[in-house]
């Protein structure tokens, strides 16, 4: 009898370490905009450009006022530190998109369209509504 009592306790105390760990995963993954480098809209740069990004993620929304002698888009974006790479980007605003597990990526809109080419096949407009949205 004490041992089975000894196995049951055993196992009560793993199910309740798996429990806890399990929920303990959960809770920290958190918000992406814990790691965003700005969480509220901002301006930043130098040059005779300036345009604006809107950064969109979980129900939150920023607009980056950027300014810029760069005529790149993609240029731009990552030589002020916007995003990771000026071409194929999973960081944007320090909000990291991962495909694997989460299948989740960074979508580009030029307006209310999502872009048919990427940002770095695109000449900075002052004039575009650019858009990047968290999208899973």
């Amino acid at each position: 009898m004490k041992k089975q009592i000894t196995l049951i306790t055993m196992l009560l105390a793993i199910m309740s370490l798996i429990c806890s760990c399990a929920q303990s995963w959960d809770s920290d993954e958190g918000s992406l905009w814990d790691n965003a480098t700005y969480s509220e809209s901002t301006s930043l740069g130098e040059g005779a450009t300036t345009f604006t990004v809107k950064v969109v993620a979980e129900d939150k929304e920023i607009t980056l006022t950027l300014r810029t002698d760069e005529t790149v888009l993609g240029t731009a974006l990552h030589n002020l530190g916007i995003t990771n790479d000026p071409s194929f980007f999973d960081t944007v605003n320090g909000m990291v998109a991962k495909w694997d597990p989460d299948q989740a990526y960074w979508a580009f809109y030029i307006g209310d369209s999502y872009a048919t080419v990427g940002v770095d096949d695109v000449t900075v407009d002052p004039t575009a509504d650019y858009r990047l949205v968290y999208t899973k």
